[in-house]
């Protein structure tokens, strides 16, 4: 998940530089070598961070789907229900 967001960053930081436009850029932090692969548009030093937070939406996101899920399966979550049609009024 820590790459899949690293490879965003970078993918929208590059995007946004090639049309002149830079939102963050990490030239000027050190040590160096933490930005020198990127072009300053990813820094490792928000590894630490980036590795906690998919720790802990990871499982709110899959807890999350299995309850929709769920209410999707008993045909709570269809317009007829939100609106408090049944087949039988339907008719």
């Amino acid at each position: 998940m820590v790459f899949i967001i690293y490879g965003y960053e970078w993918g929208f930081g590059a995007l946004c530089k090639y049309f002149g436009y830079r939102p963050w850029t990490y030239t000027g932090m050190k040590p160096a070598w933490v930005t020198s692969f990127s072009d300053g548009n990813i820094t490792l030093l928000f590894f630490p961070l980036w590795y906690v937070y998919a720790l802990i939406i990871e499982p709110l996101l899959k807890s999350l789907r299995i309850m929709v899920d769920a209410l999707y399966d008993k045909n709570y979550l269809t317009w007829k229900k939100f609106w408090g049609l049944t087949a039988n009024e339907q008719q």
